[in-house]
C-alpha cells in the first residue's frame, strides 16, 4: 500500500511565467514567490521582477489517502523547465532531503546541458537517467 500522500509540490528549477488554473483550490498551500494572480485564475510560481533566481511551490495542505491520482496543468516560460515532485510527509521536505518521493522534470529549452547522475537528489531520477545513458527503455 501507497503511504499517505501529505504534500503535492510543484518545484521550480529557474524561472517560470505564470501557469494557468481553471479553479484555485483553497486548501492548496504557497511558499517562496509563489502567489495567485489575475483574480485567482493564474498561479505564479517565481517573481518575474527579482535579478537573482526566483522560485516558489504549491502544495496540498489537507493529507489524502490514495493508491493513484491523476493530476493535469499546463505552463509556459521562458527558460529551462519545471519539476513536479510528489513526495509522502507531513512537513515540506527540506532542500537536501526529500524522503520517500517522485519527481518528474520537464525540460523545455534546448540547451544541450549534460545531467551529472552523482548530483540527482532522488533515486528515481539517478535510475531514469542511467537507463537513457546506457541506452535502455
Amino acid at each position: 500500500m501507497m503511504p499517505t500522500l501529505y504534500n503535492l509540490a510543484l518545484l521550480l528549477l529557474l524561472t517560470l511565467l505564470p501557469c494557468s488554473i481553471s479553479q484555485f483550490d483553497p486548501n492548496l498551500g504557497l511558499i517562496g514567490d509563489a502567489k495567485i494572480t489575475k483574480n485567482g485564475s493564474f498561479l505564479q510560481l517565481t517573481d518575474p521582477s527579482k535579478s537573482s533566481p526566483s522560485s516558489g511551490s504549491v502544495f496540498q495542505k489537507i493529507p489524502f489517502i490514495g493508491n493513484s491520482f491523476s493530476t493535469d496543468f499546463s505552463f509556459s516560460n521562458s527558460d529551462n523547465g519545471l519539476s513536479l515532485v510528489i513526495v509522502s510527509t507531513d512537513h515540506f521536505p527540506s532542500k537536501n532531503n526529500f524522503g520517500s518521493s517522485v519527481s518528474v522534470k520537464f525540460d523545455t529549452f534546448s540547451n544541450h546541458v549534460v545531467v551529472n547522475v552523482n548530483e540527482c537528489e532522488c533515486e528515481c531520477g539517478k535510475s531514469y537517467f542511467k537507463k537513457h545513458e546506457l541506452g535502455v527503455e
